[in-house]
């Protein structure tokens, strides 16, 4: 089988100075949150496993806009490894969790 489409799911980071939502990304984009949205996935999506989680990925991302204002990010990839996986459910499922996780930042 191939490998399936890349989804992203980019979480708007907008309380704050840019430093603080920059340090928030930062601190929220580690290892340790990434093995706690992957375990989440595998319960919510039994089908998924362990191995299909690796492409399952956690970064931030500091964007200039058209308005020069510059824009924090949280961002969630994933890559499936199998075409019978819903991709776009777990990337959804994945964003809507992290963003839940950074309400507070938002």
């Amino acid at each position: 089988m191939g490998v399936g489409t890349q989804q992203k799911r980019m979480i708007l980071l907008n309380k704050g100075t840019l430093e603080e939502r920059v340090r928030a990304a930062q601190e929220y984009a580690t290892n340790e949150h990434l093995a706690l949205v992957r375990a989440s996935v595998r319960k919510r999506f039994p089908e998924v496993r362990e191995s299909d989680t690796a492409g399952l990925e956690l970064s931030w991302q500091r964007m200039v806009m058209g308005s020069g204002e510059e824009d924090v990010f949280v961002v969630v990839t994933f890559t499936p490894q199998r075409d019978d996986i819903d991709a776009k459910g777990i990337a959804d499922y994945s964003g809507e969790l992290v963003r839940g996780e950074l309400r507070s930042k938002l």
